[in-house]
């Protein structure tokens, strides 16, 4: 197992199998996952009603998410949080996601920023047109990520 100053963790397996290839370790990548996929689900609802987003939206994460206070709780070693962002009709039109290791240096040692933008465009002559927007920032400092960080790399997030 190496890593540099980003944090990004690769390691090689020289048994039978594995061939000495370096291969990526991303322990968030679960998490993220989940936490991620959710959120996308939830822009296809129109939450005016904010009680039955929050039942929506645990029951898609699972039981493994634990929510510790409102958005925010704990799924194994690292602590998430959301928000959403909703246009004047109610419909979600961005949604904001945090992963941090709970215990910095032993849980892991990357945090991250998900920061997904959704634009409707009203169509005259059929269906309205949506374009989504999706970036996954991410530090090794012990801290939460922000825009500023540099992009996560892709498989840490799939």
């Amino acid at each position: 197992m190496s890593t540099d100053e980003s944090g990004f963790v690769v390691y090689k397996y020289e048994g039978p199998h594995g061939k000495g290839i370096p291969s990526s370790h991303s322990p968030a990548e679960s998490a993220i996952e989940k936490l991620l996929g959710c959120m996308w689900r939830a822009t296809d609802q129109n939450w005016n009603n904010v009680p039955q987003h929050k039942q929506y939206f645990k029951k898609c994460l699972g039981d493994r998410y634990v929510f510790t206070s409102g958005s925010s709780g704990e799924v194994g070693a690292y602590d998430f949080a959301y928000s959403f962002e909703q246009d004047d009709s109610g419909a979600i039109d961005g949604f904001t996601g945090e992963v941090r290791p709970r215990t910095y240096g032993i849980a892991g040692i990357r945090s991250y920023l998900i920061v997904g933008k959704i634009r409707t465009t009203k169509s005259a002559s059929g269906p309205a047109d949506r374009t989504a927007t999706l970036r996954v920032y991410a530090t090794p400092e012990d801290r939460p990520a922000t825009s500023s960080d540099p992009l996560a790399n892709r498989c840490e997030i799939e």
